[in-house]
């Protein structure tokens, strides 16, 4: 974004490791995920202000990612979904936001590569 206070804030490359999928071995053994997540906000206070009260913190961001990616589910669509609507819910100073989850390790045999589904959530 260019225009003076928009800005796109994103995480990229969260790792967690979660028990997520549809076959009963991917809920015993699990396996690493990567998460990017973008977001867009008007950020003309904090320019002026400095101040942290003044944006959105992308920790408090990280830490709802970190508590829903712990409640397995068994599409990582699903996953994103409540990811988002979270953030949304949280946060509804966010204009748009979108997930990126890659699933590391998926049950495909002869596979060595990861799956990604991305969602956005637009306002």
């Amino acid at each position: 974004m260019n225009q003076k206070g928009r800005s796109c804030i994103a995480i990229r490359e969260l790792k967690l490791w979660g028990f997520h999928g549809c076959l009963t071995e991917e809920r015993k053994v699990g396996t690493e995920y990567v998460v990017d997540l973008y977001y867009t906000i008007d950020t003309t206070r904090c320019e002026d202000s400095d101040s942290l009260a003044d944006t959105v913190n992308y920790v408090e961001i990280q830490n709802i990612i970190k508590e829903i990616f712990q409640e397995p589910v068994n599409l990582i669509e699903h996953l994103g979904r409540k990811i988002l609507n979270s953030i949304t819910a949280t946060f509804p100073q966010i204009d748009t936001v979108r997930i990126v989850i890659k699933k590391k390790n998926p049950p495909i045999s002869n596979f060595d590569g990861y799956v990604e589904v991305s969602i956005n959530h637009p306002r």
